[in-house]
């Protein structure tokens, strides 16, 4: 029998009447944006060597994902309910009872926002992407690489519990992020989307975008940031230094 009898029709059967709105319009434009500026990111920086003219984009995404961030950490503390750290559930109790109920096969226990596991996989995720960004910016290639490659295990972890609860909820719970539904009471229900303050959220995200845009110079390798009197370098000191040194040793032999 194939994934899609024994997981997806079980799901849209059982989740008609009790999928519930959970996940705001402001929480899925900025996972969308999270998740695919970050991507792009690491595409790129695993893709392309140093020296390859793409290579210089993949801070860009960067700065992108960076933006989004910010907006996000706001939202921890002033977003919907489930959006904000608050409701995130850090217990060790309640992560050991979450893998105990998974053990005795009680499919009942079941959150309406993140479950333990997803909060400690989610913070992760936020707290490595600034330490991603923050060591780019601060030049520290071999603390950079790590703590990218750190998000990319974290980023793992995540799409696993995605599977994990899709099998074992019979749920495709990817998309809550696309309709902000998940199985859940009635009265775990958002009352409403947050269509203006996901209007608002779009437009930062849409200011900072062309902040990003007007202000990077590819061939040079900088990005021009309005409250910064110095460009930010997007690329290695060394290689601009070793540029120059090479430009300088041309020059005394001739």
């Amino acid at each position: 029998m194939s994934l899609w009898h024994t997981v997806v029709q079980p799901c849209a059967a059982m989740t008609s009447s009790k999928r519930v709105l959970i996940w705001d319009i402001p929480v899925r434009l900025l996972h969308l944006v999270l998740a695919g500026s970050i991507s792009v990111a690491l595409i790129i920086a695993l893709g392309f060597g140093k020296e390859h003219p793409l290579f210089v984009y993949h801070a860009w995404f960067g700065m992108l994902a960076g933006g989004a961030l910010g907006v996000r950490l706001v939202l921890g503390f002033a977003g919907s309910r489930y959006a904000r750290f608050s409701a995130w559930k850090f217990s060790p109790r309640a992560l050991i009872a979450s893998f105990g109920a998974m053990r005795r096969g009680d499919r009942g226990v079941r959150d309406a926002g993140h479950n333990p596991s997803a909060s400690w996989v989610m913070l992760g995720i936020l707290v490595l992407t600034g330490a991603v960004l923050g060591t780019g910016l601060a030049g520290g290639e071999d603390i950079h690489e790590i703590a990218a490659y750190v998000l990319l295990a974290f980023i793992g972890l995540h799409l696993a519990g995605l599977v994990v609860h899709t099998i074992w909820h019979r749920e495709v719970i990817a998309l809550s992020m696309v309709d902000g539904k998940k199985v859940a009471p009635a009265e775990a229900a958002l009352r409403h989307a947050s269509p203006v303050v996901g209007v608002m959220v779009a437009l930062l995200l849409a200011s900072w975008g062309v902040v990003l845009v007007r202000g990077f110079d590819a061939a040079a390798g900088t990005l021009r940031l309005p409250f910064l009197a110095q460009p930010i370098s997007l690329v290695e000191d060394d290689e601009k230094g070793g540029g120059e040194g090479k430009r300088g040793a041309d020059h005394d032999d001739d």
